[in-house]
């Protein structure tokens, strides 16, 4: 990795032109439209003019290789889909084709061919059994229809100005026992509000997935978008309609992609340069030609105010270099964003943050404690409302191994605001990824995870309770497959007993004088 410091904001990637793809769209005369209002040949063909779709029907679909070589296939008839070409799609998805799904809940009602019925047309009921070779889901209507206002998210600079529903959709995974978790990220591209400012439904979503097909190696990877709704009459043949369903399949298109600024210190103590690493993966090979057409951007900021800027390069598909920042030297909260661009559309976004240690902000807040029938705060009884808090970053989720201090300070904001006082967060997975192994002690950029978390604990009047170990503080890993920890015990041993002693106290140490964080030794006593 080499690091740069130049005054543009422009990371120039060296990429090719695009070979020219296919854009397939299915259209059956007669296939029932379910949850939505399926938009017309002439509508479809105005919208998606720039793209030169090409459209199959049922018989088409199900031909061998009908959607090879596809870059993108629509799917416009709400909640309905056919079934009967089934093998062809799961093939598309294994190989990590993109698709677009107009209205309703997509890949929800399978429809089979059938000459006996009214329509010639069999609707099963709406189910999650073919989202399983993606990941497992439950789709519901969302309950609440009180829309102030529409906005796109400002990362993505959409133009359609409108969407007009009925109703709208979520889709969300569920977790299965004994089910491995889906590889992938969910992201909404655009939100409805209520009065009071908060999200109520997404619109427009992506679900960039991974899948790894029964017999092979390689990984299919390939971006979801769905417009999970129920359109009002008409809007799919109106200019909003049509803008929207033209920019969400040029999103849709642009394939699945990565980038990821990874913060080596999320909390930057003094003397020391704040640094991120930047992170790229384009998971659409490039082709030989020009160079000019991908782009990332990476801003820093604070209180809305750019300050900083980082430039590196790369030849390929893939891209890791280290940036420095030296601008952010004052205490307080620095905003990060990476963008990835495309011909001007942006593909992914990743945004972060860090903290410049605040030794004010860490000293105040309140103390917990305890009473005889309460928990007290700074003496006066308290009673605990909140959740389980991890770190909701789009791309590493996984505290405290990461950390992402602009969006602790987003949700930590709105938990406030909702009346929330209290976070309950801590170690849920391998406690020896986490310690440093001579000293057996948490390693550092942990520290400074918890140190980030807490800054914005601090900040919005939140009290942090930090569970050391989740279930057992194991020596063994589950299913006895390798030992995490010395001793074999990890109650009686003495050596299980003095490697933990050493990794709590660590972290306590660091933070006995940070009033909003308690401890607690172990998930559920």
């Amino acid at each position: 990795m080499r690091a740069w410091i130049l005054g543009s904001w422009v990371v120039a990637l060296v990429f090719g032109a695009p070979l020219h793809s296919r854009v397939v769209v299915f259209q059956e005369p007669g296939f029932p439209t379910v949850e939505s209002d399926a938009p017309d040949r002439r509508t479809l063909e105005g919208a998606l003019a720039d793209l030169r779709p090409e459209f199959l029907d049922l018989d088409g679909l199900q031909e061998p290789d009908s959607l090879a070589d596809v870059e993108l296939l629509v799917l416009p008839y709400g909640s309905a889909y056919p079934a009967d070409a089934w093998p062809a799609l799961r093939s598309y998805i294994h190989g990590g084709g993109n698709l677009l799904n107009l209205g309703g809940r997509a890949l929800w009602v399978p429809v089979f061919a059938d000459p006996e019925a009214p329509d010639g047309f069999r609707q099963e009921r709406g189910q999650g059994t073919y989202w399983r070779v993606l990941a497992p889901v439950h789709a519901a209507e969302v309950p609440r229809r009180d829309y102030s206002r529409f906005a796109w998210d400002p990362v993505f600079p959409f133009e359609t100005a409108e969407i007009r529903v009925e109703r709208v959709f979520t889709i969300d995974t569920l977790f299965v026992a004994n089910f491995l978790s889906p590889e992938g990220k969910w992201r909404g591209l655009g939100f409805f509000f209520d009065e009071a400012g908060h999200k109520i439904a997404s619109p427009m979503t992506r679900f960039d997935y991974v899948v790894t097909p029964p017999g092979r190696q390689a990984k299919g990877r390939g971006r979801f978008v769905m417009l999970p709704f129920e359109p009002q009459q008409g809007y799919w043949e109106s200019a909003a309609g049509r803008s929207l369903i033209r920019e969400a399949a040029r999103h849709a298109a642009g394939g699945s992609a990565t980038v990821w600024l990874q913060l080596p210190l999320a909390s930057v103590h003094e003397g020391e340069v704040a640094q991120a690493i930047l992170h790229l993966r384009d998971h659409q090979p490039p082709a030989a030609g020009d160079s000019s057409r991908r782009s990332v951007t990476v801003r820093l900021e604070r209180d809305g105010e750019v300050l900083d800027s980082q430039v590196g390069a790369l030849d390929g598909n893939a891209l890791d270099t280290s940036l420095l920042f030296p601008a952010a030297t004052e205490p307080g909260l620095y905003k990060l964003t990476a963008t990835y661009q495309e011909d001007g559309e942006v593909v992914d976004v990743h945004e972060t943050g860090f903290w410049r240690r605040d030794e004010m902000l860490l000293a105040s807040g309140a103390r917990l404690g305890v009473g005889s029938t309460y928990l007290r705060r700074d003496g006066r009884p308290f009673i605990p409302i909140g959740v389980n808090m991890w770190v909701n970053d789009t791309n590493w989720p996984f505290f405290p191994s990461n950390a992402n201090a602009f969006e602790w300070d987003r949700d930590f904001a709105e938990m406030a605001e909702r009346g929330l006082n209290f976070v309950r967060t801590g170690i849920w997975f391998s406690r020896e990824l986490l310690v440093d192994r001579p000293t057996r002690t948490a390693k550092e950029e942990v520290l400074r995870n918890l140190e980030s978390m807490l800054h914005a604990a601090g900040r919005h009047g939140l009290q942090v309770q930090f569970t050391v170990f989740s279930f057992e503080p194991q020596t063994t890993k589950k299913g006895g497959s390798g030992i995490l920890g010395p001793g074999r015990n990890p109650y009686t041993d003495p050596v299980a007993i003095e490697s933990q002693a050493a990794f709590i106290e660590s972290i306590v140490a660091r933070f006995q004088d940070v009033p909003v964080v308690s401890w607690d030794l172990i998930n559920e006593p």
